[in-house]
């Protein structure tokens, strides 16, 4: 493959098939280290694709504008952006740009690089196309054509495909085709969390396709696809069913969204290719939207799948639609072929001309002509020679022939239908057309001498007719006009009679006539008071009704010229109700809609309009308008009050609050937490917090979604120290029952009894002189009762926690700090820890008093060390101020190899799969624990302090730059949150599922210094979503403690929570 390359002069190009597939074309350019651009195209060239090579990494150029529309859609349907910025982003000219100022610009790039990832993995789904790399060196290389994304790695990149082609073919099963559509059978269990993997795509998936699931979901194609598998072997989604496709299709169709029903329609059609009644649906909507183009392709594909069926009703329908496919493209070359094959298909009786309406000798003649404009006379005289075998006696069919076999130069054939006509022109002694056709014979071949004699016959009998026919005429005058003055005679005779006839008349008697009229007026005056008094009540139809009553009695002209001027001003206001009452209506149940779909703003938005507006107060279903408001409570289970009262609810796995239109106040409680108050601010979008007359703080309600985070209560708190003023900066430990703290102070506590109704016991404080500015920020470690921990004062101490008595003492040197935790071997007998003399020491471990305690190696790095050491089987991963991560042999402390982030680091590493997780230099890493290459990284904001934490295949770790990351094994972001300062501490999980970290202080209000605090957070993992927050008023760099069901977090004192 290398010498193929070379011969092509730095052009690498050819088929992707069987021979040369994509991992082949990847695997070749990452072998030879290449640098260049990789120029893909599918087999049916509907699709092309542009790469950069770069060694082995490879990145993306052209830009997949299809997919980079819907990351409104993504990030509207994660809860990163409201609907009013999601409908501002959809209009605006640069929706990317506009974006960059809702959303952290990191997240928007992670996003654009998931996608373009995406793009690429799509690739490989091509099975055949054309490849082409042109080097950078190349003459033919273009340095223009830039990535759009961050470059990835090739090995990586195939190791991925790989895994998902196997797992889908696992899942081929189950997962229906893109285009299917999904609806919700079931709710999901746990967080209801837009943000959440799983509750986006099964909220997403409702009534939509898998394609557009893919297309508005957060995460990526291959975590939707699955979670939809998960979701429906689980029964939480399902494929919609044939009957709903028709009942949602007309449903959405009435609702004018035309463009879903379109959806519907066509995997319906797709289901059951031979239903008419599905295609004539589809075709009307493509009719109304004036897609011709799209109904056309509709009636051919119908048309050609229903004439392949034996069935004869199903073919009629064929032929019809083959027809309509005609009308709509008559003139196009699809439309002349099908034409062709349809006049054809009629004349061999494959089709039945009268059941379709086809007229086949209108139809011939129509393409006939559109064939001759086309200049293409062959088809053309085809036609014509059938339509005449339809009409033999057709002279004008027969004088096309003729033309168009003069056209042809067939001579012979012209002048044989030459003579068939001359025959029908004798027939019917029309001798002008007879002698004109003789004529042309004699033009076209003037050898012709017998036409040429019958030409003078005819031309002689006719000059003979002509004096014949002058005698004739003159007799037939003389009659005509003896026969018009007799009928003028009769024709006066008849008129002078009917002028002398007289008609009497029949008198009414006026008197009678008069008073009945008088009557009529009366009654007519009094109804009409009535109707004016009933319009004023706005029983408007009673009113109309007496009305027309009053002029079907017929009064004077007056009275009705005056109901008639009511009844037209009633109608006016009758029609203007009317219009008032349906567009209530209409929008009334376009609001219903919203909430169906969860669309709260536009909902509340619709019901402001309809009940605060005017011209709806008369409306009587006005008064069942009430506004729903999401209430997204954490944790679940609180309950709410509107104005003192308990609301009407819906509640499935949400809570959705039914409040008055002009509510006041709605205050969230749980038991344990602290109320949170709201006020009604719905039409007061610039509304803040104000506090009432009782000292509370009432938070506005400015959208239909509020996110109620109650903040948590601690179990108990406990000081370890005498002094207010220490701070725990390292974690705690526990083990065997007890935990251990070493503090600021120089002394080591312990405590028992770890639960949540009751404070621990304080067992025992150690100090020793010998511990004097040990100063201690290290976490202690535990092994067999022994506890080890690093001061300082550049000593290192080991502590029989039975006896509480020191039972080792290592001098590194004097005032060198051990900051950071070490580690425990069990199975070397080792205790290895780091400095910040940039050492790494391993000591045996210790059972009793050891006077000689040395290490048994000592491996030096050029710069400090302050990341805890960690131990993997037969490695010691080292992380060192010198920018190197190193990792050495446990038995000897040789170096096995080392990793340089290119800056210093303080992150200790974590291993999962033979891979290590360690953060340096803004970027989080994935190394090789075998040998040390880098095989992928991510950008990040801030340094990592603590430590990454795994659970269920995720990564999560915590910086300096104030952010919290959750991210893929492949480290595709799942979720980041910022926090109000920076993070020191590593976060923990519970079994549970809730990660715990705290940051240092931080204040959201410059201004107020009392708002400085730290926070202890809740997550829930799997989402990001915030479950509890609560403030300390100390840093927060110690890591939490997970003890059972109780939460550790140290700081000024023990704070315990329960895991909840």
């Amino acid at each position: 493959m290398a010498d193929f390359y070379q011969n092509q002069q730095n052009k690498f190009h050819g088929n992707i098939d069987e021979n040369m597939s994509l991992t082949d074309i990847f695997h070749t350019l990452a072998m030879n280290q290449q640098h260049g651009w990789l120029f893909l195209r599918s087999e049916d060239n509907t699709k092309e694709v542009y790469f950069y090579f770069q060694g082995d990494l490879v990145s993306l150029v052209s830009s997949p504008d299809h997919k980079f529309k819907y990351i409104p859609d993504k990030l509207h349907y994660a809860a990163k952006i409201s609907i009013e910025e999601y409908n501002q982003a959809q209009m605006h000219e640069m929706p990317l740009v506009f974006l960059r100022e809702l959303v952290d610009p990191m997240e928007l790039e992670s996003l654009k690089d998931s996608i373009c990832y995406e793009e690429i993995c799509e690739v490989f789904n091509w099975e055949r196309g054309y490849f082409e790399f042109i080097s950078q060196s190349h003459p033919e290389a273009n340095p223009e054509l830039i990535p759009i994304s961050k470059q990835f790695e090739i090995e990586g990149v195939l190791m991925e495909i790989a895994q998902r082609r196997q797992e889908m073919q696992e899942n081929a099963s189950v997962l229906p085709e893109m285009d299917e559509i999904l609806v919700q059978e079931q709710e999901i269990d746990g967080p209801k969390d837009y943000a959440d993997p799983m509750f986006n795509v099964w909220f997403l998936a409702h009534h939509r396709s898998i394609q557009d699931i893919i297309l508005r979901s957060y995460y990526n194609e291959f975590d939707v696809l699955r979670i939809l598998n998960n979701l429906l072997l689980n029964g939480n989604l399902r494929p919609i069913t044939d009957e709903e496709l028709i009942v949602f299709a007309a449903h959405v169709e009435e609702q004018g969204d035309k463009e879903e029903a379109i959806q519907y329609y066509n995997l319906l059609l797709k289901r059951n290719p031979l239903d008419v009644q599905a295609c004539d649906a589809l075709a009307e909507i493509y009719n109304s939207l004036d897609r011709k183009e799209d109904q056309a392709i509709l009636y051919r594909t119908a048309g050609e799948r229903l004439l392949s069926q034996d069935d004869a009703s199903l073919r009629v329908f064929g032929g019809v639609y083959l027809l309509r496919f005609c009308d709509i493209l008559p003139e196009s070359p699809e439309g002349i072929e099908m034409r062709t094959n349809l006049f054809y298909m009629v004349k061999d009786q494959e089709i039945d001309g009268k059941a379709i309406g086809y007229n086949s000798l209108a139809e011939g003649k129509k393409l006939f002509y559109s064939l001759r404009s086309r200049k293409e006379d062959e088809k053309a005289r085809d036609i014509l020679e059938n339509l005449l075998a339809l009409s033999p006696h057709d002279k004008t069919l027969q004088s096309q022939l003729i033309n168009v076999c003069i056209d042809l130069d067939d001579i012979p054939t012209a002048v044989k239908q030459y003579e068939s006509l001359a025959k029908i022109y004798e027939r019917d002694k029309n001798w002008q057309e007879l002698i004109s056709t003789y004529q042309k014979i004699i033009k076209l071949v003037p050898t012709r001498k017998d036409i040429q004699k019958k030409l003078d016959s005819v031309q002689n009998k006719r000059q003979k007719g002509k004096k014949g026919f002058r005698s004739v005429a003159s007799v037939f005058m003389f009659i005509f006009l003896i026969a018009s003055a007799v009928g003028g005679y009769f024709w006066y005779s008849n008129w002078n009679n009917a002028q002398i006839e007289n008609k009497n008349p029949i008198l009414e008697n006026d008197e009678i006539a008069k008073r009945r009229q008088e009557q009529v007026n009366s009654k007519a005056q009094q109804n009409l008071t009535e109707a004016l008094y009933k319009k004023s009540r706005n029983q408007l139809r009673e009113a109309e009704k007496m009305l027309l009553e009053i002029i079907a009695t017929m009064p004077d002209l007056s009275i009705k010229q005056q109901v008639e001027a009511e009844l037209e001003t009633l109608r006016k206001q009758i029609k203007e109700r009317e219009e008032i009452s349906q567009t209530f209506e209409k929008e009334y149940f376009k609001a219903v809609s919203f909430e169906k779909q969860g669309l709260w703003n536009q909902a509340i938005g619709i019901y402001q309009d309809l009940w605060y507006n005017t011209k709806f107060q008369d409306i009587p279903e006005r008064k069942n308008i009430t506004f729903p408001i999401l209430v997204q409570a954490t944790p679940s289970g609180a309950t709410v009050s509107i104005d003192g009262v308990n609301p009407q609810t819906i509640i499935g796995k949400e809570l959705v609050v039914r409040c008055h239109p002009d509510f006041k106040q709605m205050e969230v409680s749980l038991e344990g937490y602290e109320n949170r108050i709201f006020f009604n601010a719905l039409r007061l979008p610039l509304a803040k917090p104000v506090v009432d007359d009782q000292g509370r703080t009432l938070e506005p309600i400015l959208e239909g979604k509020i996110e109620v985070i109650l903040a948590k209560s601690s179990v108990w708190t406990m000081p370890f120290s005498e002094s207010a003023k220490t701070i725990m900066e390292s974690a705690p430990c526990y083990a065997d029952g007890m935990l251990f703290l070493a503090a600021r102070d120089d002394r080591i506590y312990a405590f028992s009894d770890i639960k949540l109704s009751a404070k621990p016991q304080r067992m025992w404080v150690w100090e020793d002189k010998r511990a004097r500015l040990a100063s201690f920020s290290a976490t202690p470690s535990y092994c067999n009762g022994i506890l080890y921990v690093g001061g300082n004062n550049g000593r290192f101490y080991a502590l029989d926690t039975k006896k509480q008595a020191l039972i080792g003492l290592y001098p590194i040197a004097q005032n060198i700090p051990i900051s950071a935790a070490c580690d425990v071997s069990e199975k070397h007998g080792l205790v290895v820890l780091g400095a910040h003399d940039g050492k790494v020491y391993a000591l045996p471990l210790i059972k009793e008093v050891t006077r000689k305690w040395q290490p048994r190696w000592v491996f030096s790095t050029t710069r400090r060390i302050d990341a805890s050491i960690v131990i993997q089987g037969e490695t010691v991963l080292v992380t060192s101020s010198d920018s190197y991560l190193y990792a050495l042999d446990i038995a000897t402390g040789k170096e096995i190899w080392r990793y340089d982030m290119d800056r210093a680091s303080r992150c200790s590493p974590s291993v999962m799969d033979n891979m290590i997780y360690i953060a340096g230099n803004g970027y989080m890493r994935v190394v090789s624990l075998s040998n040390g290459k880098e095989i992928r990284k991510l950008e990040i904001q801030g340094d990592v302090l603590g430590q990454p934490v795994f659970y269920q295949n995720a990564v999560y770790f915590a910086t300096n730059g104030r952010n919290l990351y959750a991210v893929s094994q492949n480290l595709q972001i799942l979720w980041q949150y910022k926090a109000i300062a920076p993070f020191k501490a590593s976060p923990a999980i519970s079994k549970k599922g809730i990660l715990y970290i705290g940051c240092q202080k931080g204040q959201k209000d410059k201004d107020d210094e009392k708002s400085k605090k730290a926070i202890l957070y809740a997550f829930m993992a799997s989402s990001g979503k915030i479950i509890w927050t609560h403030d300390i008023y100390q840093d927060i760099f110690a890591s939490p403690l997970l003890v059972d069901d109780v939460l550790i977090q140290v700081s000024d004192k023990i704070y315990a929570f329960m895991d909840n």
